[in-house]
């Protein structure tokens, strides 16, 4: 299992597979800016729930520690890293709880 590939190999993948409208928003392209760069005549629309991802992934970039991740791949090449499975367990079941709930406050 390959775990960190080639950086221009999926920079070349992903460019390969946009069309012009996604790699704006893969930029970082606001959606007035997407907007703007689109031809005459149509129209682009950010729908809520893409802006509450995007808001989300703002988020979740600011909560990311790269030395930490660091950290994980030094121990994982060097074989020092040990899952501890009890852990993992509690974690996914709390996650399943969480979405059972949330799935049932939504009324489905």
């Amino acid at each position: 299992m390959k775990i960190n590939p080639d950086p221009s190999q999926v920079a070349s993948a992903l460019s390969d597979s946009k069309s012009p409208s996604t790699s704006a928003q893969a930029s970082g392209t606001s959606g007035a800016q997407a907007t703007a760069a689109a031809p005459a005549g149509s129209s682009i629309e950010i729908s809520s729930a893409s802006r509450g991802l995007q808001s989300t992934d703002a988020t979740d970039s600011a909560s990311f520690d790269s030395a930490r991740v660091d950290q994980i791949k030094q121990a994982i090449t060097q074989g020092r890293f040990q899952v501890n499975a009890h852990v993992v367990a509690d974690k996914l079941i709390a996650s399943a709880q969480d979405l059972v709930s949330s799935a049932l406050a939504k009324g489905r």
